[in-house]
């Protein structure tokens, strides 16, 4: 089985049925379907074929998830290009790749001409806008390869077996030099099988595409609700207005959502003003919810949350936690075991094994620490052009995510941090998130970060980076204090301070190596 069969299906049997529906745009499955075929066949007579990848840098839209259902069609790879790279990043990228086209929207042009000359291998520039009506030359105009496809009289799709390489998602470099991740068919098609089993998805779901399309996190939702003919929406980038706006314009009732978008859309002062009565499901992951963000959650939103936690190398579901057990938690008395549950990832997803390691490969004990590993079918093929590095991480089928957790008796997974974040302080191993979520519980937060920053005495000290929320307050004393009265005194920040916004990648997370930059000088971290 490859991607295509769900788009051919819904061609089939809900040909009138929208696919798209956006605020300028509404296209029926059997529409999108001719528009993906022409496409492909376009591109397939000059010159591209199976096996070759083609970047694509586009804000999130419609033709978006056409290029999603266009490339499969020529057995041709999406690379899926991160939109806030710095222009020698997106050169690495496509130039590690040799990338033969590229698929880009006018609105990045002005980044083109300062990486396009850098470009190894492209050959073909495919160029989409929302107003201009010709291409710039040297380029090839999107609708016009669509509107006029001789091609698509003969054109065939190609086969593809369920381990072609589908997808090459080149992970946030937030850990250093970007890896392509190769994700097959089966990888994709496994992991919108796990989602679709927990999210109640009919052919009456409208989803709403706020996370960034290029993302693997978007890119999971692109498969998993065309597999069931859902309809899609999009915001070009997250506005929590614009979102509010959108999910009460289109009927919107599933959303991805970040916990950092979560919690700016509950700060919305007008947020009972909008009907959001369509609204059944939001999913978020990428990092914990905090607490007093999830009691805002269930105080304002009329929907259901649903806790996730994955990475780019399993298609990104690893594990769930659906909403019934969050209300649980929320409603147990705060300092219960049962409370504690808020902040778990949950459980591994329908079709995923998990184990937790320590550092002598032994499955740890509830209140223990150790890797998280996982395997299933949605577990990348590898990395590109690494195998050495794919070989450190997949070993005996297992993959080892660098993710340090811990569970409780009912085998609940709390994600601790990301092995290289742990601050050793004194040597005593302190994990960030346990200390930002301490910091989480002083009213005037709204972002908090923590880092570990050279220290003469100790090695490294504990520092946050701190987002107070527009028009609070908060002293350092005061945060100290709120901190402890809840983790141990080793633990609480020995130094703060304060920004107007967090660094972000373009999913959304906090960009702690952006944060660390200034007091980690090249060579000179010697903790061990």
């Amino acid at each position: 089985m490859d991607l295509l069969v769900h788009l051919r299906r819904n061609a089939k049997y809900y040909p009138d049925k929208l696919a798209v529906s956006d605020r300028e745009t509404k296209i029926t499955w059997a529409e999108f379907d001719r528009r993906a075929f022409r496409l492909a066949a376009s591109l397939s007579q000059l010159g591209l074929k199976k096996g070759d990848r083609v970047g694509v840098l586009m804000s999130n839209g419609y033709r978006y998830l056409e290029a999603y259902y266009a490339l499969p069609r020529l057995g041709a790879i999406i690379v899926p290009l991160n939109t806030r790279y710095a222009p020698a990043e997106f050169a690495f990228v496509l130039n590690d790749c040799a990338a033969t086209a590229l698929l880009i929207e006018d609105t990045f042009l002005p980044l083109y001409e300062k990486f396009g000359p850098r470009l190894e291998t492209v050959q073909t520039l495919v160029f989409t806008s929302k107003t201009a009506s010709y291409a710039p030359e040297g380029m090839l105009d999107y609708e016009g390869l669509i509107a006029d496809s001789p091609g698509a009289a003969f054109f065939q799709d190609v086969r593809s077996e369920p381990d072609d390489t589908v997808g090459l998602f080149y992970t946030g470099g937030t850990t250093g030099r970007s890896k392509g991740v190769m994700l097959s068919h089966k990888n994709l098609i496994a992991n919108a099988l796990n989602s679709a089993a927990v999210s109640d998805i009919s052919t009456r779901t409208v989803y709403c595409h706020v996370a960034p399309m290029f993302h693997i996190a978007d890119a999971s939702s692109i498969v998993t609700y065309t597999m069931m003919g859902a309809c899609h929406t999009f915001l070009p980038r997250f506005d929590a207005v614009q979102a509010l706006e959108t999910i009460q314009r289109e009927r919107v009732s599933h959303i991805g959502l970040v916990p950092t978008m979560i919690n700016l859309l509950v700060q919305v002062p007008t947020i009972k003003d909008y009907d959001l009565s369509s609204l059944k499901l939001i999913f978020s992951g990428g990092s914990p919810t905090p607490v007093e963000v999830l009691r805002k959650f269930r105080q304002l939103l009329p929907c259901k949350l649903r806790q996730g936690y994955g990475m780019t190398e399993a298609s990104p579901g690893v594990t769930t936690l659906d909403w019934e057990t969050l209300l649980r938690a929320v409603d147990a008395p705060p300092d219960s075991p049962e409370s504690r549950i808020m902040l778990s990832c949950g459980i591994p997803g329908t079709n995923v094994e998990i184990r937790i390691l320590n550092d002598q490969g032994e499955e740890i004990r509830p209140g223990e620490i150790g890797e998280i590993v996982a395997r299933g079918p949605n577990i990348m093929k590898g990395y590109w052009n690494l195998p050495e590095e794919t070989a450190r991480v997949l070993r005996d089928g297992w993959y080892y995510t660098g993710d340090l957790a811990t569970i409780d008796e009912e085998n609940f997974v709390y994600i601790v941090d990301r092995k290289k974040d742990m601050i050793i302080s004194g040597g005593e191993n302190i994990y960030s998130a346990e200390v930002e979520n301490a910091l989480y519980a002083h009213p005037a937060v709204l972002e908090a970060a923590v880092i570990g920053v050279p220290d003469q005495k100790w090695g490294e000290r504990v520092h946050a980076v701190i987002v107070l929320k527009p028009g609070y307050e908060a002293t350092e004393d005061e945060l100290v204090k709120v901190c402890r009265e809840q983790i141990s005194g080793y633990k609480i920040p020995r130094s703060l301070e304060f920004l107007p916004e967090m660094p972000k990648s373009g999913a959304g997370k906090i960009l702690k190596r952006n944060l660390r930059e200034k007091y980690w000088q090249p060579g000179l971290r010697q903790v061990n």
